[in-house]
């Protein structure tokens, strides 16, 4: 179960630049392009699993796995904390001497045992024992980010911001789904479709 702990201090684009994109000069609809480049940049977080601006995370686990702990959001920067209930029901917090975290840029971070470790014993019957603390996304910054996924969120905006309403009829190869998601792909796969 994953929560927000901490949310970005900075959108991956502002509503300054949003504005720009769109050529929107007015104010008057201020409040409606920032709720959209809220949605769009948790759109296109969403269809990657990864936080785009450093965004504290909170995963809860029902157990210690057998091998390593994947973490669902990346890029992983860090590990905060691991905190668990054990067999007498008294939280802990895990020693980082006793676990590795591993942070690959574009793929899951996870948390291993360090060597001669094994994992902690926790309250079975409580649910999901085990909280993970991390911190995830590509910088503190918007020119943290990949410019191939600020042009993703740039699209999406730019696509709700003008079709306000639901499509009915919509088909799978619209233009615009197709050019976000092969800006997507790339980012997942290092190239494009």
């Amino acid at each position: 179960m994953l929560e927000l702990v901490t949310p970005p201090a900075v959108a991956a684009i502002s509503l300054t630049d949003a504005k720009g994109y769109l050529r929107i000069t007015s104010t008057s609809e201020n409040d409606l392009i920032t709720r959209i480049v809220a949605a769009a940049t948790g759109y296109v977080e969403s269809a990657l699993g990864r936080s785009l601006i450093s965004t504290t995370w909170r995963e809860r686990l029902e157990w210690f796995p057998i091998s390593c702990i994947s973490l669902q959001r990346c890029p992983l920067q860090s590990v905060e904390s691991i905190k668990y209930y054990d067999t007498d029901g008294s939280e802990q917090t895990w020693s980082s001497d006793e676990y590795l975290v591993y942070t690959p840029h574009e793929i899951a971070g996870s948390v291993r045992l360090a060597a001669d470790y094994i994992w902690p014993s926790v309250q079975t019957a409580r649910p999901y024992p085990i909280a993970v603390e991390y911190i995830a996304g590509y910088g503190d910054a918007a020119t943290d980010v990949p410019a191939a996924l600020v042009q993703a969120v740039y699209m999406v905006v730019d696509h709700w911001y003008r079709y306000r309403g639901a499509f009915i009829g919509q088909t799978v190869n619209n233009p615009i789904d197709l050019a976000i998601s092969a800006l997507l792909h790339q980012q997942t796969t290092g190239a494009y479709p």
